[in-house]
């Protein structure tokens, strides 16, 4: 008895879940991106900052070659 009434419960819930999660056809579908024509435009861009700017790493840049260049 008891085996039948929750089998007969799971069925029902299951279909009222199915029921509803399924969407109409009236829903506009969601777009993640616009597809849309490049075209030049000018970008302002203003930064403030304050604080000390450090570097990141260091390199040493040297010549192989050493010695004057003649005319």
């Amino acid at each position: 008895m008891k085996s039948s009434i929750m089998k007969t419960f799971s069925i029902i819930l299951s279909a009222v879940l199915v029921v509803s999660c399924g969407g109409g056809k009236e829903e506009e579908e969601f777009k993640f991106y616009a597809l849309k024509e490049a075209a030049s435009q000018q970008l302002e861009l203003t930064v403030e900052a304050s604080g000390t700017v450090e570097a990141i790493s260091s390199i040493e840049i040297k010549s192989k070659a050493s010695g004057q260049i003649l005319f």
